[in-house]
């Protein structure tokens, strides 16, 4: 059960090209916290070795991986996923990650694995300046089909994921997740390793991070409001890039129709009540404003690059 998301058993392949054991450690951990009571399932497979994908018979072996995988009968065999763990790697001696004769063919290359029925994960790190995208070639970022922007704060056990490209759908979806520290007893000893919760829902912000119940509830409103009813203030600050954001009465509206105060026996109270909270969400990074406008913290824009534009 991920972000809200219905249980998919699906074949998952994990080429962990950069520090295979760490990722299987935690692999493992995630799954004894998850699923305490099961054994681990080969259902997400880290493969600590990954294959050439640019052998000839890489592709052939795709296609009939599932004919030899005893597991697959508890699986959907409809859903196959590879995670590519990172690009860097992948690109190796083949040449320059910053020109397009050395891009080209991994593209391609990715695009005829999704063509097979494939979900493909590609991990990279951002360039120099994240607001460009990731580092490399600008065609890997023009031949996706979705881009996430992972990030966090230092000593902060938050990180937020933004999806900034989605071809077929509007972009801007941002989930928040926190980081964990899970244990597992094993033949020799005790094993710790980091993994993450999805914030799904109020209850789950409100155990995992310093926030009161009613910042919460108006976090919540802010993501609504963002999902159904923004205003694009690109124009109104000068800026070069869309900024969906939502205005102070648009949260006092949902704040006061919800009754989050109930204390607060007239408006001008509630509206008192409802900018204390968003002033502590803002002191608190969790949500950026100027001139009555509010906003979710994205990777990209922060507070202070809106001021100097």
């Amino acid at each position: 059960h991920w972000a809200g998301r219905e249980i998919v058993r699906c074949k998952t392949f994990y080429y962990a090209y950069e520090n295979p054991y760490h990722i299987k450690e935690r692999v493992h951990i995630t799954y004894a916290v998850k699923f305490p009571s099961k054994t681990y399932s080969r259902g997400s497979c880290v493969d600590e070795n990954p294959p050439n994908i640019f052998d000839p018979d890489f592709e052939t072996a795709l296609k009939f991986a599932h004919y030899l995988d005893h597991d697959l009968d508890e699986l959907d065999q409809t859903h196959k996923v590879i995670i590519f763990d990172t690009l860097a790697y992948i690109v190796g001696d083949y040449g320059d990650e910053n020109n397009f004769s050395t891009m080209g063919p991994i593209i391609k290359k990715f695009r005829s694995i999704v063509n097979l029925g494939y979900t493909v994960f590609v991990l990279t790190h951002p360039g120099k300046d994240p607001s460009k995208g990731p580092r490399g070639h600008s065609s890997l970022p023009a031949a996706a089909d979705n881009i996430f922007f992972i990030s966090s704060k230092n000593g902060s056990n938050l990180i937020t994921m933004k999806q900034t490209k989605a071809r077929n759908r509007p972009s801007g979806q941002c989930i928040s997740f926190e980081i964990k520290s899970g244990k597992k007893i094993t033949n020799s000893g005790i094993m710790e390793a980091p993994y993450i919760e999805a914030i799904v829902d109020g209850q789950n912000i409100a155990q995992a991070s310093k926030y009161t119940v009613r910042e919460v509830k108006v976090l919540k409103i802010t993501e609504e409001l963002l999902k159904t009813d923004p205003v694009n203030i690109k124009s109104v600050f000068g800026l070069q890039t869309d900024l969906l954001a939502i205005q102070l009465c648009q949260i006092e509206e949902v704040f006061i129709a919800k009754a989050i105060a109930p204390q607060a026996k007239s408006k001008a109270s509630q509206r008192k009540a409802v900018k204390r909270v968003l002033d502590s969400l803002v002191q608190k990074e969790m949500v950026h404003q100027q001139d009555g406008f509010y906003w979710l913290p994205d990777p990209d824009q922060t507070g202070s690059d809106i001021a100097e534009q």
